[in-house]
Order: C-alpha cells, then structure tokens, then sequence
C-alpha cells in the first residue's frame, strides 16, 4: 500500500491501521546504491528478497531494486520466486532459487523461468533429464559445501566435473558456497572457507569445466571481506534493510554504510491512572512502586512484537522512552507514560525507529529478546500493514 510519508505525528495524519511499518523507498535505494559503490570490479548485485524481503514486502521491493538497476534476485524457495514473477518482475531480471527444490515444486522451477541452485549431483541429472524432455536448455548454479555443513554438495571436483561433462540440455552457470562465520572477521573459519572453494573452482576449471559466475559474498564479507575478490556475482541481504551484524570484540572498520528502511510503529488504545503496588498485565510480572500513568498500545506477540521484551523492552512516544510494564500480550502491550505529559489515546508509540533525539533498532530490540536481528525483521506478521513511503 502506498501511502504519503508523515513527518507530523498526529491521530488524524498517521495511517489509519492499528499497527504498522514505514519502508522508506529512498533508504532502499540508497543502500543499493551504497553497496553497489563497494562492490568488487565488474561485480553483479544479487539482492536477497526471500522472507517477504526481510519482513519489507517483496514484491515492492523487488520492483524498487529493479527500478535501481538490479538484474538479479534471490529468493529462498519457488513459491517466492513465483509471487515476483506473477506480479511482474520478468526475464530479463533473474530468480534465483537457493534453498533447495522439492520434488512437487520443479513444476514451478520451469513454468516462472526461476534458476535453481542445485546442492547434489543427482539433482543436476534430474535438472538435466526435465530440461531434455522439454527440449531446453537452462542454466543452473551449483553449490559447494565449504564448511557451514547444511546445504551444498561435499562430492569432489572429479566427482562434480564428470557428472557436468556429461550433461546434454543444462549447464552450470554458477558455483557458489555460504559463510558460516563471516560476521566475524577475525575467525579463521572464513579463509578455510575461500580456500577449499578457490580450490573446488580451480580443480573443476583443470578438467574443463568452466562456469562464468561465481559468488561467496553476502552482507558480512562484503562489509568485512575476507579475500582478494574477483567474484562476478554478490549476495547483500541483510544489508540492503539497512543492517549489518554486529562483530564480537575489536575488529577492522568495514566498508558498508547502510540505514535501516523500516519503521514500525503502533497506536496508544488508552491511558490510565493506577496508584502505588498495583499488579499489572499476566503473571503479575510488575508491580507500581509509585502512582502511574500507563498507556495500553495496540501490538503484542501476534505481530511479532517479542514477548521476550516482558519488563524490558522500550518503546518511544512523544520524543521520549516508555518502558515496557509487565507482559507483552498477544494483542497489547502496556508501558510507563508517568514521566511523559500529554500522551492521549491515539497517539504514535514508535517501537522500531526514531522519534525526536531518541532511536530504536532491530540490533537493540534483538538482544532484549535474545535472538538476532533478522528474526525481529522477519517475524513482523502481515495482520501488521507495511506502508510504502518516499
């Protein structure tokens, strides 16, 4: 939904829905654009849309990365590759498909004209033996398990070129591995990684087997990378919402400069007095030490708003910090107004972004909750509006 982007917060301008998120078109593009000036030479972007882009709405973000220049994308699975073609993103802008096919979605492979990543031998033969009988020949990827143990062949070099000298209607038109530990530059498990690819890719290049596209980058090693470069294809997710992962510890600047995209906000239902030791929301996990004025906002855990943020979250109302009092619930969450004047019913609590001096994150709201900040991203649920702005 498009909606004009509000700089005045008041009950009549704000978007009519209960709990929303802003994505900032022009934060996007510029995050693009910031990556695309990092990128090795002769680099292509491969942005990575999968999960509903990271929480933002793939399809509008998949025509904006477009629109940006973009000429690649990666999804996850065929069913997301599917949705972007259907809403028009067509060839020539490539889906690229990473995290596997199941047999009842190859269907799908072939009628969107997605690209798979293939991750064993005996797909590439299966891949080929469906492009013969349809009397095409498509390209795929093939990936390489390096050491992150999860997806990607562990076959060796003659084992994966003698299966790709023999195919008759497919071709390999990328290598690729995944990083495991690229958040942290200093861990050596990353240049293990490098190796045993350089070494994979080498090998298969001596027995004739020459792919065009090879890629190893995501959001991480592009902003701490790890090699020398000369990758033709990079991967940036999470970077292109306007984050990077934290480092452990000391480590090198990185080369990145990105901005989040999304904003999430909620409304105040109503506002009310309770006096000194009052038991407040499920479990009575809090009790008022001092007369209290508590506002009761219109989000809980239903949204994805982490229930984990019970007693220590915050959110941001009329410029300041409203702690969270009590349980998150599935539907409300109630915080501390005592010190905040004149917050009424129906005005904007901002629980990821900025209001006035004071800002909120998804790196911030991540570690209140215990987990990592794409999984606040991503689990913001569509009862919750996304509303597209300049």
């Amino acid at each position: 939904m498009e909606f004009p982007i509000t700089h005045t917060r008041h009950p009549d301008t704000n978007p009519p829905f209960r709990s929303f998120v802003e994505i900032s078109y022009s934060r996007l593009a510029a995050n693009y654009r910031g990556i695309e000036s990092a990128l090795p030479p002769a680099a292509m972007m491969m942005p990575v849309v999968k999960a509903n882009a990271y929480g933002h709405g793939a399809v509008q973000v998949a025509r904006k990365l477009v629109e940006c220049g973009a000429r690649w994308l990666s999804v996850s699975n065929p069913v997301e590759g599917a949705e972007l073609r259907e809403a028009g993103i067509s060839l020539p802008v490539r889906i690229v498909v990473t995290a596997g096919i199941l047999p009842f979605e190859w269907d799908a492979v072939f009628a969107h004209a997605l690209t798979p990543v293939l991750h064993c031998l005996s797909d590439v033969q299966y891949f080929d033996n469906r492009c013969a009988a349809l009397g095409r020949s498509l390209p795929f990827h093939f990936k390489v398990d390096t050491g992150l143990s999860r997806l990607g062949s562990t076959d060796s070099a003659e084992a994966i070129a003698r299966v790709f000298q023999a195919l008759a209607s497919s071709f390999p038109e990328g290598l690729m591995t995944h990083f495991a530990s690229a958040s942290d530059p200093l861990n050596p498990q990353t240049q293990l990684q490098v190796r045993r690819f350089r070494e994979i890719a080498s090998a298969l290049k001596e027995r004739g087997i020459q792919i065009p596209l090879q890629h190893v980058d995501a959001t991480n090693s592009l902003h701490y990378p790890p090699h020398s470069g000369g990758y033709q294809l990079v991967r940036p997710g999470h970077a292109i919402y306007g984050y990077i992962t934290p480092c452990p510890g000391e480590h090198p600047s990185g080369r990145l400069s990105v901005q989040p995209v999304l904003s999430w906000h909620t409304h105040v239902l109503l506002t009310k007095q309770l006096p000194a030791g009052t038991l407040v929301g499920y479990g009575a996990l809090h009790r008022t030490t001092r007369p209290t004025t508590i506002a009761v906002l219109g989000v809980g855990y239903a949204d994805g708003y982490p229930h984990r943020l019970s007693s220590v979250g915050r959110v941001l109302l009329r410029g300041s910090s409203a702690p969270i009092l009590g349980a998150v619930s599935m539907d409300l969450t109630t915080v501390d107004i005592t010190d905040i004047p004149g917050v009424r019913p129906g005005d904007l609590a901002t629980l990821l972004g900025s209001d006035g001096n004071q800002s909120i994150d998804a790196h911030e709201l991540a570690g209140k909750a215990g987990v990592i900040s794409y999984a606040i991203l991503t689990n913001i649920q569509p009862r919750v509006k996304r509303v597209y702005v300049p």
